[in-house]
């Protein structure tokens, strides 16, 4: 009976402590605006391996569908799967959102 009674008293004054901390309402400090660091901005690394920006602005990036199971497609159409193409203009602002300094 020692021990639980020693138990609950602990418990009740492990409460009591933690409601005259939360009912205190001491005002708290924030710190000066010249101490705030702001987080730096980042180009996605993903991104800067997929795509290229060119001296125009557009964005360039690989073809899909290029990599396996290139039995099945057509000569005609592993050929057209070739080479580089443009991002589409509606995909743009992600693009942009990745790769804020290019």
């Amino acid at each position: 009976m020692d021990s639980i009674s020693s138990f609950i008293q602990v418990r009740t004054g492990i409460q009591e402590q933690l409601f005259v901390a939360t009912c205190n309402h001491q005002k708290m400090e924030l710190p000066n605006r010249a101490d705030v660091v702001m987080p730096k901005m980042k180009t996605k690394s993903s991104a800067k391996k997929r795509f290229r920006v060119r001296p125009g602005g557009t964005v360039k990036r690989g073809q899909a569908f290029k990599r396996h199971i290139l039995t099945k497609k057509s000569t005609k159409n592993k050929r057209h799967l070739r080479g580089a193409v443009g991002v589409h203009e509606t995909n743009m602002d992600s693009i942009r959102a990745m790769m804020p300094f290019a």
